[in-house]
C-alpha cells in the first residue's frame, strides 16, 4: 500500500511541475499581479499597459502576469488618480499608473518641477525627460511613499478646451468654470488667470454646459466632450507625464529575476511610447477630422495668460525641491534640439448642429443590432487599423430616453432628436469620439441612419450603412 501511495504521489507531483511548465513556459510557479489605473479600457493608457503586459510576460517566461483593473477606484471625486495612488500604497494594488501630477497632494515634492505652468511644452522635451539623466532622479523621488518608481511614461501635452466658445484671452479665463482631474499644482496653475477648476463626471459635464456653469476643460487632444469644444493649441499648460510604481512590499518579495524583468518591461514600454506614440500635430489633426475646434491664441494673449502665472513659477522656483529640477528641464528648451510643434487650426462642428425642435428622444427607445464587413468598410474610405475595431461581431447599441450605451465598448453618449433628425455627443472622458448628426427613421423592425454628417468616414460609415435591427 505504502509503495501504491508513494508512487501515485510521484505522478500527482509530475503532474502539478508539468502543468506549471506548460503554463508559465518554464520551472517555477506563475505570479499574478494586479495593477490598477484610473483610465478607461480603450483610454490613453491601455495600450502602454497592454504593452507592458505582453513585456512582462516575454520578460519573465511567462511566469509574471500582470492583471489591470481599469477605473479602479471610480471617477465620481476629482481626486481619483490619487485613490489609485493610495491603494498601490497600501498593497491593495502590486502595481499602478498614477499622473506625475498627483503625487505633489500625498507629499512627493520632487515631481512637482513637471506641473510647472508653461514649462513642458513640446513632445520632444517631455521625451528628453522622461529618457534622460532626469528620470532616475526624479523616480527616486518617490522613496519612502510606499512604492517604487519604475519608468516615467509620456502621454500628451494639456491645453484649455472652451465648450461652446474658446478660451483664448485672460479674460475669457476669469470666473471661468474649468474641468480637471485634481493636482494641487494644476488647480493652482488654473487658478492663475482667475479660473475655478472643479470635477464633474459624466452627464453633469453636459448638463453644467446647457445650464451655462461649465466654460471648459483641461484636457490633451485626444480626449472627448460631450459639448462642443476647441482645444487652444498654443497655450500649452504642461506635459502629461505617467509614473509606473510598484508597491514595496510587493517588490521585496519577489524574485531577482522577476524584479529584472518588470523593469526592462518597464523602460521597454517608455521606449516605445516614446518612438511611436501619436505626436501633437497628429493628435490635433485627428480631433479636427473628429469634429472639434483647434484655435490659436495669438502671441500678445499666450504672453499674458503666462505672465498670470508668474507667481506660481517663481515660488516653484524657489523650492529648494523643485527649483533645480526646473532649471534642468529649463536648459534642456534653451539647448535648441526641441522640434516647433506644427499646430493645425480648425472650427468645431460638434454638438451645435441645429436638428430644429426638440422632441421626446424616447420616440427611439429601444435595443437594435447591426454588423458591418471588412470589405464594405474600407469601399467607402474607412481607415485599415479602424476596420479592425469595427468589423466582426454584431454590434449592439441601446437608445434610451435620450442616452446611449453599446455591448461592444464603455463608451456612453447623449442625443437630441427632433422630427427628423438626431445630433449625437459622447459623454466626457471615454475613449470614442466623432460627434455627430444624421436625418432618421424608425419602424417596427428597426432604425436607420440617413445622410449621417461628420468629418469622420468612420462614423459615416457605422451609423449609415445599415439598418439597425430591433431587437425589444
Amino acid at each position: 500500500m505504502r509503495t501504491i501511495v508513494a508512487l501515485l504521489s510521484a505522478l500527482l507531483l509530475a503532474a502539478c511541475t508539468q502543468s506549471v511548465v506548460d503554463k508559465a513556459g518554464g520551472p517555477g510557479p506563475v505570479i499574478t499581479l494586479k495593477l490598477a489605473t484610473s483610465d478607461y479600457r480603450g483610454g490613453p493608457q491601455d495600450s502602454q499597459i497592454k504593452h507592458f503586459a505582453e513585456a512582462v510576460a516575454d520578460r519573465s517566461a511567462g511566469r509574471l502576469h500582470v492583471r489591470t483593473t481599469y477605473v479602479a477606484t471610480g471617477d465620481r471625486e476629482a481626486d481619483f488618480d490619487q485613490q489609485v495612488a493610495r491603494r498601490v500604497q497600501d498593497g491593495t494594488f502590486d502595481l499602478g499608473v498614477v499622473p506625475a501630477r498627483s503625487w505633489d497632494d500625498l507629499g512627493v515634492e520632487g515631481l512637482r518641477a513637471l506641473q510647472t505652468p508653461f514649462l513642458l511644452d513640446s513632445d520632444d522635451l517631455v521625451d528628453r525627460v522622461v529618457d534622460g539623466d532626469l528620470a532616475e532622479p526624479l523616480l527616486a523621488s518617490l522613496e519612502g511613499t510606499g512604492v517604487r518608481g519604475l519608468a516615467l511614461w509620456p502621454e500628451t501635452l494639456r491645453h484649455p478646451v472652451g465648450f461652446g466658445t474658446p478660451l483664448l484671452t485672460l479674460a475669457d479665463f476669469r470666473g471661468a468654470r474649468i474641468q480637471a482631474p485634481y493636482s494641487r499644482d494644476v488647480y493652482a496653475m488654473l487658478r492663475a488667470p482667475g479660473s475655478h477648476p472643479v470635477w464633474l463626471d459624466g452627464q453633469d459635464v453636459n448638463d453644467a454646459y446647457e445650464e451655462g456653469s461649465l466654460a471648459g476643460a483641461e484636457s490633451g487632444a485626444d480626449r472627448s466632450f460631450g459639448p462642443p469644444a476647441t482645444l487652444t493649441a498654443d497655450v500649452t499648460l504642461y506635459g502629461k507625464i505617467d509614473t509606473l510604481v510598484v508597491n514595496d512590499s510587493t517588490w521585496n518579495r519577489l524574485p531577482d529575476d522577476a524584479r529584472t524583468a518588470l523593469t526592462e518591461a518597464a523602460r521597454s514600454t517608455r521606449d516605445s511610447l516614446v518612438q511611436t506614440r501619436p505626436r501633437e500635430g497628429e493628435l490635433l489633426y485627428a480631433a479636427c477630422a473628429e469634429g472639434k475646434g483647434v484655435a490659436m491664441a495669438g502671441p500678445a494673449a499666450v504672453a499674458e495668460i503666462k505672465r498670470s502665472t508668474a507667481p506660481l513659477r517663481a515660488q516653484m522656483l524657489a523650492d529648494p525641491q523643485v527649483g533645480p529640477t526646473i532649471r534642468r528641464i529649463e536648459a534642456l528648451k534653451a539647448d535648441g534640439s526641441v522640434a516647433p510643434v506644427v499646430i493645425t487650426q480648425c472650427r468645431s462642428s460638434g454638438a451645435a448642429t441645429d436638428i430644429g425642435t426638440p422632441i421626446d428622444p424616447a420616440v427611439l427607445d429601444g435595443t437594435y443590432r447591426t454588423t458591418f464587413t471588412e470589405k464594405e468598410l474600407l469601399d467607402i474610405g474607412v481607415a485599415e487599423q479602424d476596420v479592425k475595431q469595427i468589423t466582426g461581431a454584431p454590434w449592439t447599441i441601446t437608445l434610451d430616453g435620450g442616452h446611449y450605451s453599446d455591448l461592444e465598448s464603455d463608451c456612453t453618449a447623449t442625443y437630441r432628436v427632433s422630427r427628423a433628425m438626431i445630433s449625437f455627443n459622447w459623454d466626457p472622458g471615454v475613449r470614442c469620439s466623432g460627434n455627430w448628426s444624421a436625418h432618421w427613421d424608425v419602424n417596427d423592425g428597426g432604425l436607420r441612419f440617413l445622410r449621417v454628417q461628420s468629418a469622420y468616414a468612420g462614423d459615416r460609415a457605422v451609423w449609415g450603412l445599415h439598418e439597425w435591427v430591433r431587437l425589444r
